[in-house]
């Protein structure tokens, strides 16, 4: 049997590879984030680096937010919040990736997170939402988007407990 090419296959050739490029680009981006030296590096709005905050505590979860995320969408905010109540070795940190709007810090302060610090220079260029777990300092498991993010959580607070 004799293949034969058409126009069509020819031009369906190169959008085929620029589509896999474009995808390879974007989940590599996303997903290759080294938090463990970006991240604990990082200088944030009230002069403390984040790696000084997360320390040697036993357990720290890092959550990193656009102001312009809704805190109460479907957001583990909340839970995340709660087990950090019930243990004095667990601690939450929670990052916002720029300088928050008026109108979003009015949302924030609705949410009683007016102090949240954000990252003092905007070149990060973080996917958000963000969750990042530390034990004593090290860098263990991350998530990066919503619905990872929040199925994290899940997985995280069942081996945590």
């Amino acid at each position: 049997m004799r293949r034969t090419f058409s126009a069509s296959n020819i031009v369906a050739v190169p959008r085929l590879l620029a589509l896999s490029v474009a995808m390879t680009a974007c989940t590599s981006s996303t997903l290759s984030f080294d938090a463990s030296y970006s991240l604990g590096q990082s200088m944030l709005s009230d002069s403390s680096i984040v790696g000084d905050r997360i320390g040697s505590a036993d357990t720290v979860i890092v959550l990193v937010y656009d102001p312009a995320d809704c805190f109460e969408c479907a957001s583990p905010l909340p839970r995340w919040r709660e087990w950090a109540l019930h243990s004095p070795a667990r601690r939450l940190l929670l990052i916002l990736t720029r300088e928050p709007s008026r109108a979003e810090l009015q949302l924030l302060i609705v949410n009683r997170l007016h102090d949240t610090p954000w990252f003092a220079t905007t070149a990060n260029n973080l996917a958000t939402p963000a969750v990042y777990a530390f034990i004593r300092g090290q860098q263990v498991d991350s998530a990066i988007g919503r619905v990872p993010s929040s199925a994290f959580f899940s997985r995280w607070v069942g081996v945590s407990q």
